[in-house]
């Protein structure tokens, strides 16, 4: 049995993981794609209009090294109250002077490396220097960090002083951004239609123009296509499924270069996305929370998986129709991270280890993040230091 909780709607993580779906139904409705179901491929061929690769099977090494992934609690960024309370575990980035940058509903709190509040930057409003739901944060080599803000349809960037440099038209709304090599260049993770009206889930921003869109595979589709994403520095891009353990490489021309695709960890959902848990099914999804490429060859996979008791914490949501569906309030007391190196280069696994903690994102190669238990009702969050001890 699962405890009900009086609510009339889920608001907890099990319902934000399922919640873009409704985006993506929205576009179609309105005629923007008609959508291609994910599929098993096995062996077959892919094809992304810009040639055909065949898939590779990513094997263990004849060693997987299981301590050679470190990571170390380097900082706890929120307080319980004043400017360094975070409202919510949103974006964060890492700026050239290790302050750590976390964008909240209209502001961005500020805290130093050893996790105290430094500052906050911005209000609610249009203006400059005024945000409404930013997303995306991204510091980069230049001292910058640059702020996407999809409520104001707008790209802030400041300097290591907190003063506006300049802003642009954000071209598309999409809540995954990477940088790219050059000013005020990323790849992101949206839904638009190419030149030729076709859905692509990939896009090259270069300022406020989208130089190029790309990435739709045989096997993909609009529902599915929200892409976790990672560059190598050496002009290859890495694009996974959520809820598939594959991983394509691209150039950022758009030419598919190879697929890595891991069997065995966790089986996808058989149609491409997750049902909501319900108390007669109360499975929660494995997926993959976020990817990461360090060295120039390995492709760090972080799998989300359910823990073996992660089923005592969930509640139960009357839904309207009389029917329920299952939610909890805490990441960490449902799920584990598990961590994989992959070596593109031979595609093998040559470390892996669990982290019963989740980690939400990469911070360069040597920070990582991720949400903590609330304290005192405030959200916290964590600051690992990661390293990937092998010898080549």
């Amino acid at each position: 049995m699962f405890t009900p909780k009086d609510r009339t709607e889920a608001t907890g993580p099990a319902s934000v993981l399922l919640g873009h779906l409704s985006t993506a139904l929205l576009l179609m409705s309105a005629g923007a794609a008609t959508c291609v179901g994910n599929s098993a491929l096995g062996a077959q061929q892919i094809s992304a209009g810009t040639g055909v690769v065949e898939p590779i099977r990513v094997r263990e090494a004849a060693e997987v090294c299981g301590s050679c992934i470190e990571l170390t609690l380097e900082a706890t960024l929120g307080d319980v109250d004043g400017p360094g309370m975070i409202e919510e575990s949103q974006f964060v980035a890492r700026d050239q002077v290790g302050r750590f940058w976390v964008t909240q509903r209209d502001y961005i709190a500020v805290f130093d490396g050893e996790g105290t509040s430094v500052t906050r930057v911005g209000l609610a409003g249009k203006g400059p220097l005024e945000f409404t739901n930013p997303t995306a944060i991204h510091g980069n080599e230049e001292g910058e960090v640059t702020i996407f803000d999809p409520g104001n349809a707008r790209v802030t960037v400041l300097d290591m002083s907190f003063e506006l440099v300049r802003e642009y038209r954000l071209p598309i709304i999409g809540p995954v951004v990477v940088g790219l090599p050059g000013r005020d260049r990323y790849l992101a993770s949206g839904i638009r239609p190419d030149e030729k009206g076709i859905v692509q889930p990939l896009h090259v921003l270069e300022g406020s123009d989208v130089a190029r869109s790309f990435g739709r595979t045989t096997n993909s589709g609009l529902i599915g296509d929200m892409k976790r994403l990672a560059a190598d520095g050496q002009g290859r891009i890495f694009a996974a499924d959520e809820f598939a353990y594959k991983v394509d490489a691209w150039t950022t021309e758009g030419q598919l270069v190879s697929r890595f695709e891991r069997p065995g960890l966790w089986e996808p959902p058989e149609r491409g996305r997750p049902e909501p848990p319900t108390p007669a099914n109360p499975d929660l999804p494995s997926f993959v929370a976020t990817i990461h490429v360090s060295g120039g060859r390995y492709l760090w996979v972080v799998s989300w998986m359910p823990q073996e008791d992660g089923r005592e914490h969930l509640y139960e949501v009357a839904q309207p129709g009389g029917h329920s569906i299952l939610d909890f309030d805490d990441w960490n007391a449902v799920y584990d991270s598990v961590i994989e190196v992959i070596d593109v280069d031979t595609g093998t696994i040559i470390a892996r280890t669990t982290h019963d903690e989740v980690i939400a994102g990469f911070l360069g190669s040597d920070f990582a993040h991720g949400p903590l238990p609330m304290q005192d009702g405030s959200p916290r969050i964590a600051i690992w230091r990661v390293s990937l001890r092998i010898q080549d």
